[in-house]
């Protein structure tokens, strides 16, 4: 049955139906798109937020997730409502420099480039009121031009990372000129920042005399905002003494590295006294975090030492460790900044032919290793078996190259006791035998041979020199070195 035949329509009511049938829900759809607009947008700006608040507690693999998120928001805000493409070109900013800080530099470039891309073309005046434009204008297009500073930075730290320095210092340049454009000032504090972009790729591109030029605006930068004590001057000059060791201009780097020694004194200094007063105000001392510690003044001391060493001023490398008032604090430091120090140590008492000194320092450095290889077992002691074998393979190997350092010492020390000025006979087998039990408990079979060997050579020819000369009651006075010079001078060990 045609139901449609039964049904007559005066000629308004045509008009009205055919009108229903074209726009049945027009109302109807203005009234929702009004309804979600007034209810998700809000949502979504707010989801943003907290995306933002998250981010410091995150990983770096979570964050570039959240950053993805961020980024769908965006594309939800400005493509299907048309807000301020702002969020489009910060999201693509956030999540190119959360690729970056994973190193996934193709991803963060791409991002990046997306973001200034839109920035660059963005006409600020389409995407906002004419109220909100008479108004913000001038903190909008700040604003605009600071994202674009810190897109530009990253854009850089990318090409840099992938050796297209050209590129990155050409970005870094212009980055430059826009932050000084920006706050009008050639002391910023952000340009110190940039400035140190500009470094890194001068020194890749070998452009040494820019980058001296570019870490002394950084020193005035810094001088201006925090005084010339400060920690950032102390660490540029650091990097100054490298700078001037590669040019092999090794006075220079003396001065530098010097220069940055007084500075880190003060700025230890006074570290302490605000932690004496954080002591007097804190229930709990475990909250109180040093910045820093004395591994760097350690370390300062080390590489000048090395430097009058190597341009054979040796009572200056000498007299830098007997002017150093921080060795009680050598338990505190970094191991391998301790190890280098007494290495440096060791290398000038034994050129200043200091016996009782080159001793004194290898029995320190003896003491570090041992120290270190039972921390290490101990560690090896608290991981569990079946769940991190792999560290603690890797732990064990990493024993085994300090056991076989720390014999070598031993031996090191044997051969001292032998020299006839601080000559001990008992202290000379007793340090072979600690070498050997070491050796054999790492199966190094070669040298538990070599030195069994050199301990009955000495035992041989004491028993012997003490035969000879019974007569004279001179049983502990025979010494190895002056009848086997030719052994104990090509002996691996003696150094």
């Amino acid at each position: 049955m045609d139901y449609n035949n039964n049904i007559n329509f005066s000629e308004e009511e045509e008009d009205n139906y055919q009108s229903s049938i074209q726009e049945p829900n027009n109302n109807n759809n203005n009234e929702e798109s009004e309804f979600l607009e007034i209810s998700l947008i809000p949502e979504i700006i707010h989801s943003l937020a907290q995306i933002e608040k998250k981010i410091p507690s995150l990983t770096k693999e979570e964050i570039i997730n959240e950053r993805i998120h961020q980024l769908g928001y965006a594309e939800v805000l400005v493509n299907i409502y048309n807000k301020d493409i702002s969020y489009l070109i910060k999201s693509h900013m956030n999540l190119g420099i959360a690729y970056y800080d994973k190193k996934y530099y193709s991803q963060a470039l791409e991002h990046l480039l997306k973001a200034s891309k839109y920035n660059e073309g963005n006409n600020n005046k389409e995407n906002i009121n004419e109220e909100e434009y008479k108004n913000y204008n001038k903190e909008y297009k700040q604003d605009l031009m600071q994202t674009q500073i810190k897109i530009f930075i990253y854009l850089a730290k990318c090409y840099l990372e992938n050796d297209r320095c050209d590129i990155a210092i050409q970005i870094a340049d212009k980055c430059l000129k826009m932050n000084k454009k920006l706050f009008k000032d050639e002391f910023h504090i952000s340009n110190a920042d940039i400035y140190y972009l500009k470094i890194q790729c001068d020194r890749k591109l070998n452009r040494t005399e820019k980058c001296i030029e570019d870490y002394k605006h950084m020193v005035e930068i810094y001088e201006k905002t925090f005084g010339i004590d400060c920690d950032k001057i102390a660490k540029i000059c650091m990097e100054l003494g490298d700078l001037y060791v590669f040019l092999n201009e090794k006075n220079k780097a003396i001065e530098e590295y010097k220069n940055s020694y007084l500075i880190w004194e003060k700025v230890l200094e006074k570290q302490n006294l605000e932690e004496e007063e954080e002591e007097e105000n804190s229930f709990n001392n475990d909250e109180i975090n040093k910045k820093y510690d004395y591994s760097i003044l350690f370390e300062l001391c080390t590489k000048i030492s090395n430097l009058y060493f190597e341009i054979n001023q040796m009572n200056d490398a000498n007299e830098i460790f007997n002017e150093f008032k921080y060795e009680d604090k050598i338990d505190d430091i970094n191991e391998q900044v301790k190890i280098n120090f007494m290495k440096q140590k060791i290398k000038v008492s034994k050129e200043l032919n200091n016996i009782e000194k080159y001793l004194e320092d290898n029995l320190k450095l003896a003491k570090i290793y041992e120290d270190s290889i039972i921390n290490d077992n101990n560690n090896n002691e608290e991981i569990d078996y079946t769940k991190d074998y792999d560290k603690i393979l890797e732990n064990e190997i990493k024993i085994k190259k300090k056991k076989k350092k720390l014999a070598k010492i031993y031996v090191r020390i044997g051969y001292i006791y032998n020299d006839d000025r601080i000559y001990n006979y008992d202290k000379c087998i007793e340090y072979f035998n600690k070498a050997k039990r070491i050796y054999s408990n790492i199966k190094d079979k070669n040298n538990v041979e070599k030195i069994a060997e050199q301990t009955k050579k000495i035992k041989e020819q004491v028993k012997k020199f003490n035969n000879d000369n019974k007569d004279l009651n001179l049983n502990n006075n025979y010494n190895f070195n002056n009848n086997n010079n030719e052994d104990n001078n090509n002996n691996i060990y003696y150094e």
